[in-house]
């Protein structure tokens, strides 16, 4: 889970660097508008940073890319390939994922874990110093030991100021503190401040986070000289100088905020007119579309006959299984009548030789469709022993890129398979897929839980293995071949795994993962 999480926010950086440095681009456009347009351009930093899911926009100015997770290729380096020492010597790649994303995902979660902490410490250290403040009316609080006003709180927010000011200082400075309250800048912030622990290590987005709460701070300045009037420009800025001196108390708490960059500020203050209608119209329309455009990638469209071509059946296996698979219960239904695709729907119904029957759903990618096997990729560890006329090739502008393939599990006891099988691991379960028996020139690689039950899961991973027909060839002399695939299984609803098997780079990593998000298994009545 931790290190799933890493690997989430480690494909995020690479988006949300380039929305930072877009919303940066703008912000310099849009100096002379009201710096109510510079913050709510900063909505869209923290929608990329924070969304769960990967969106899509026709309009989107971004193009969707492969994940970084995938370009810094976490896994561990195959045999027969040139690794950064040279040659490999192993007869066999080692086997399992690398254990550098996890050491990764640890020393991240340390990190974030740390500023947490920090964060803690200043928000009860505050909360002390506060003990003894007295209520004055309603959210507002005056205490003597602070020297500079602040908004503390998330449900009910209270207003802080320093027993020293005077009766015009506090009408600014309530009406620019209640702005925030009324604007929910408090959440606001507490979830850039968590956006901020997720990226800890990522300065562009710390960049982000300073920029956003200085013109977050400069659009409440504007808001009282828009309330109150032009003539108190200079009693304000006066006050901010006068607040800015006082000890900072409150940094590090994303749960109290009143501090900003006080120069800026007051420079703001003293440049500020009243936009005119059109000025503040044009600011708007590019905000808007600005944050529309940068909110979801646009699609990448594949230039027609760019698909690898059609693979032949080899004469020969390259990687036969080192021993026979153990009988299983295999798909008996008649050529081309056991699956049914609606538009990108895929619905393969299988019965096996048990009595047992299965329905396997998936959302193809668009323009994908199934046809029964004539050609399949071979993956000779993945071939069923009987029922091959249940395969499916998967077909693009007239290619096949991949192959529907299903083969008994390993293990046929579901008690068994429970007490052994940890489906949300990222580490393949080979009480599941014994029954390929993979050969020592073959293996999987970066094996990627997608989503699991108690029963089962989908994931990513790559099929890697070295065409051994010369055997005249030492193994380490022969170059490592990949594909990717998802994989499947849940053995309460069926006695087998699917696999889909695709050309390596045909699809996108995000495209495996949403196969694999959207792949389904349900057990049909006998």
């Amino acid at each position: 889970m931790l290190e799933n999480l890493f690997l989430w926010v480690l494909d995020q950086c690479l988006p949300v660097s380039l929305v930072i440095l877009a919303v940066l681009l703008v912000r310099l456009f849009l100096k002379k508008a009201p710096k109510i347009f510079s913050y709510a351009l900063w909505a869209v930093v923290l929608f990329r940073l924070l969304c769960p899911v990967s969106l899509e926009n026709p309009m989107g100015l971004l193009p969707a890319g492969q994940p970084v997770s995938e370009i810094l290729a976490f896994s561990a380096v195959p045999v027969g390939v040139q690794g950064f020492g040279g040659p490999q010597t192993a007869a066999a790649p080692a086997a399992g994922p690398s254990a550098l994303p996890g050491a990764l995902s640890l020393l991240w979660a340390a990190g974030a874990l740390l500023l947490l902490a920090y964060s803690g410490f200043s928000y009860f250290r505050l909360r002390r110093l506060l003990s003894e403040s007295v209520r004055e009316t309603g959210n507002i609080y005056l205490c003597d030991g602070i020297a500079t006003p602040f908004v503390l709180g998330l449900i009910r927010p209270r207003i802080y100021l320093p027993a020293s000011l005077s009766r015009r200082e506090k009408e600014y400075i309530l009406c620019h503190e209640q702005h925030h309250i009324r604007r929910g800048d408090p959440v606001w912030k507490a979830l850039g401040f968590l956006a901020l622990c997720l990226y800890w290590f990522h300065p562009l987005v710390w960049a982000a986070f300073c920029l956003a709460g200085k013109d977050m701070e400069m659009s409440c300045d504007e808001a009282v000289v828009q309330k109150l009037g032009s003539d108190v420009r200079a009693d304000y800025a006066q006050s901010l100088l006068k607040l800015s001196t006082g000890r900072r108390i409150i940094g590090g708490t994303p749960l109290a905020f009143g501090e900003g960059s006080t120069g800026s500020r007051i420079r703001n203050l003293v440049s500020f007119k009243k936009p005119v209608v059109w000025v503040a119209a044009a600011a708007a329309v590019i905000t808007l579309l600005i944050t529309a455009g940068l909110a979801a990638d646009r699609p990448v469209t594949k230039e027609p006959g760019t698909q690898p071509p059609k693979t032949q059946q080899p004469e020969e296996s390259p990687a036969q299984p080192a021993s026979p698979a153990p009988e299983q219960p295999s798909p008996s239904e008649e050529e081309g009548s056991f699956f049914v695709q609606e538009g990108s729907r895929l619905t393969v119904n299988y019965s096996f030789e048990n009595g047992r029957k299965t329905s396997l759903e998936i959302q193809l990618p668009q323009g994908v469709t199934a046809q029964v096997s004539g050609g399949s990729i071979p993956m000779d560890a993945f071939q069923p022993e009987a029922g091959e006329d249940t395969s499916l090739d998967l077909v693009k502008d007239g290619q096949v890129i991949g192959s529907i393939d299903c083969m008994g599990l390993g293990l046929e006891d579901p008690a068994e398979l429970a007490q052994s099988v940890d489906p949300a691991k990222n580490q393949l379960p080979m009480p599941i897929f014994a029954g390929i028996a993979l050969a020592n020139h073959a293996d999987f690689e970066d094996y990627t839980v997608v989503n699991s039950s108690e029963s089962g899961a989908a994931a990513t991973a790559k099929y890697a293995w070295q065409e051994m027909s010369d055997l005249d060839v030492a193994a380490v002399e022969v170059p490592w071949s990949y594909r990717d695939c998802v994989l499947a299984y849940d053995w309460e609803k069926a006695p087998v795994f699917f696999d889909m098997t695709f050309e390596e780079g045909v699809l996108t990593g995000r495209e495996l993962k949403d196969l694999a998000q959207g792949l389904k298994i349900t057990a049909l009545p006998q």
